[in-house]
């Protein structure tokens, strides 16, 4: 997949090669700008693109089905992701009537962290690729894509367990010892042993992440695996699915294979039983109340690929997804917090970029400063 930002980076550095070069400059003949366009033309497209992406729910036609939406929202993407880079070192300035006290920028750095068995914590960034940490009876090693792959050394007598930390502005992906992969989402963490006994497969899991579990057989017998949350338990066989734990009701979104949910919380090593009620088909989604089918599973996953999925979301749900990138309170006062936009934004940009956008598109007004914003009518 192609890397837009850096592409257009490495071309205002002009560092790329000839054939990236001629690739750039057709984007910009399809936008009918010139190789050096004005900050003002820069400007007043990448808001145009934006306003396209993002809409309130009241504002979309009912004949203008699925499938055209999200052409549409495709294309206006694929524009957006040209240009963006252009604009990212420009300085962002907020209206009078929209006067914000503070900026506060995409975050920089990912400040991910282990916890050991031990307790002793390890900060992802100084993992280069490839290095391992070596601890009692195992190794964790950086792969290329900079996700972790845990491997047993020697016989372990008991089951030992990591906590993988992600905080605000940070993903992490994980390889489990059973081959199952873990995208942990920010303000998230997760609990797992560094390998599965025989016995049972379970890991705990606060706030949001992506799992592809793995299958695996036991006697012949197809062994479930446990995500355990402080309100709600799924159970799974071998499947792909997004949990998010963040909210008062969960949010669970079936790619697929099949997961049951129980709405009781559960922690790792206990010994109840929990009454599976709900049931997830592929395309499926609960929110905590009822399942409901959907054509646009993936876009609960549109996180893993750097955005905040808007569609169908309410401006609370907005301001949870805000709070947990960004690492600041955000109050969304009663009289608008149902209020539905439709498209997705890049979570690059600033929250002030964010939330003008958010705030011309829903009629809404907003306040901000150091660790708190307000979204109100």
């Amino acid at each position: 997949m192609i890397d837009y930002r850096e592409l257009l980076q490495k071309y205002q550095a002009n560092t790329c090669t000839a054939e990236e070069r001629a690739l750039v400059e057709s984007w910009l003949a399809d936008l009918h700008m010139a190789a050096e366009p004005s900050d003002e033309a820069l400007d007043e497209q990448l808001r145009s693109l934006d306003r396209r992406v993002l809409r309130p729910m009241d504002k979309i036609k009912p004949m203008f089905t699925t499938w055209k939406l999200i052409a549409s929202i495709a294309a206006s993407l694929l524009l957006f992701s040209f240009t963006y880079y252009f604009l990212a070192t420009k300085t962002f300035d907020v209206s009078e009537d929209k006067a914000a006290d503070f900026v506060i920028a995409a975050p920089a750095a990912d400040q991910a962290k282990v916890v050991l068995d031990n307790k002793q914590e390890v900060l992802l960034s100084d993992l280069a690729i490839g290095d391992s940490i070596v601890a009692s009876g195992y190794t964790i090693k950086k792969s290329k894509d900079g996700s972790l792959i845990y491997k047993q050394r020697g016989t372990v007598l008991k089951v030992l367990y990591n906590t993988l930390v992600t905080p605000a502005g940070s993903t992490t992906a994980l390889t489990l010892s059973d081959g199952s992969k873990v995208l942990l989402n920010a303000n998230s963490s997760l609990t797992y042993p560094i390998t599965f006994d025989s016995q049972q497969r379970e890991v705990a899991l606060s706030g949001e992440a992506i799992f592809a579990v793995a299958k695996r057989q036991v006697k012949g017998q197809a062994q479930p695996f446990f995500v355990r949350g402080a309100s709600y338990t799924i159970k799974v066989l071998g499947t792909t699915f997004n949990a998010n734990f963040h909210t008062k009701k969960p949010i669970v979104a079936l790619v697929e294979g099949k997961v049951a949910i129980a709405a009781s919380g559960s922690k790792i090593g206990e010994q109840s039983t929990l009454d599976y009620q709900v049931q997830l088909l592929p395309n499926q989604v609960y929110n905590g109340k009822e399942v409901l089918a959907t054509e646009d599973v993936m876009d609960y996953l549109d996180w893993r690929e750097g955005f905040f999925n808007l569609n169908k979301v309410t401006l609370q749900e907005l301001g949870n997804a805000l709070s947990s990138w960004y690492g600041v309170e955000v109050v969304v006062r009663a009289n608008v917090q149902d209020k539905e936009l439709v498209g997705r934004l890049n979570r690059k940009k600033s929250l002030n970029e964010v939330l003008e956008l958010v705030a011309e598109v829903s009629q809404v007004k907003y306040s901000i400063s150091k660790n708190k914003v307000e979204i109100y009518k």
